[in-house]
């Protein structure tokens, strides 16, 4: 399967997407995320990971809101969201990582080597959320991926729930990326691509950042043909 790496490059202001939490079906861009070694941060840090849990949650969650996501559920720090469309999904990811690099992390997260502050070099010098930093606080791996699950409502917490190949390939994409990145297989890819720019190039009105893609070519994902 083909993979691509989304990096935002520097951000844009525009309007916030109407608020919404309506649950998607036919074709859904499905996103997945987990926080970068979170056994080793709950295992030496436990007190400072609950408040950066919440921190996290609630970033997500807000941003959910204001992208007209769907949370699905969650698992730990792992989320898995739905959107009606790839461009609704990576408008989503790109604010979230690039929010996470401003949250008031507690110190003791902001000490570890997976949460330390790392500046991104040449610092950018254009945008109001463009803080100068490549890392900071807890890092978060996102993977999107476009195609029609299987849909059903789950009886007990009466929220869509969604199955089949279409989900395990869309958490097989998330487990390619590094903590801070976003990667998209080829289908989510392809309806996202003509709003990404070249260096240098304006950021388009429909994503709320500029973006570059980096095609990571074929990737063989565990337990996908």
């Amino acid at each position: 399967h083909n993979v691509t790496f989304a990096s935002a490059l520097a951000p844009a202001a525009g309007a916030a997407a109407p608020l919404a939490e309506k649950p998607p079906t036919g074709v859904v861009s499905l996103v997945f995320t987990d926080v970068q070694n979170s056994t080793l941060l709950w295992s030496t840090e436990e007190s400072a990971m609950q408040d950066a849990l919440l921190m996290h949650n609630s970033l997500m969650r807000r941003e959910l809101l204001r992208h007209a996501g769907y949370e699905v559920k969650t698992e730990g720090d792992a989320f898995m969201v739905a959107f009606s469309s790839a461009l609704a999904a990576l408008n989503w990811c790109l604010t979230v990582q690039l929010k996470l690099l401003t949250l008031a992390w507690p110190t003791r997260i902001l000490s570890t080597a997976d949460g330390e502050k790392v500046n991104r070099h040449p610092a950018p010098t254009d945008g109001p959320l463009d803080c100068g930093y490549l890392w900071r606080g807890l890092r978060v791996r996102m993977g999107i991926h476009t195609g029609q699950p299987y849909c059903r409502n789950d009886l007990l917490t009466r929220r869509m729930d969604y199955f089949g190949p279409q989900v395990n390939l869309a958490a097989r994409i998330s487990s390619q990326a590094k903590g801070g990145q976003i990667v998209l297989s080829s289908a989510a890819h392809a309806e996202v691509a003509q709003f990404c720019t070249a260096p240098g190039g304006a950021a388009p009105p429909q994503l709320v950042t500029r973006v570059m893609l980096q095609l990571l070519g074929k990737v063989k994902l565990k337990g996908i043909d």
